[in-house]
């Protein structure tokens, strides 16, 4: 019985994720998903890279969790703040 749960489940966690109900990116550490938005490899991320990469955030929100307000978010301030980035793919 055990089994088929195991393939129950991988079974309908491939359908959701064929879907797009479910991403891939739900699975990715915050790391990954910094890295993947950081299309420059500068290290930071500035607003016109969340959004250019179909990141759904008004500035205010991106100014709350820029907590030197430089601008930029170090991965440090991402991390801090990650529930707020979740409309990013």
């Amino acid at each position: 019985m055990r089994n088929i749960t195991k393939y129950v489940v991988a079974g309908l966690m491939a359908t959701l994720m064929t879907t797009g109900i479910l991403s891939a990116a739900a699975f990715a550490s915050t790391k990954d998903r910094f890295a993947s938005l950081d299309t420059n490899h500068d290290h930071v991320l500035t607003y016109g890279e969340l959004t250019s990469n179909g990141c759904k955030l008004q500035h205010s929100i991106f100014n709350y969790a820029d907590e030197n307000g430089d601008g930029k978010l170090t991965h440090h301030d991402y991390n801090s703040n990650f529930s707020l980035f979740r409309r990013c793919k």
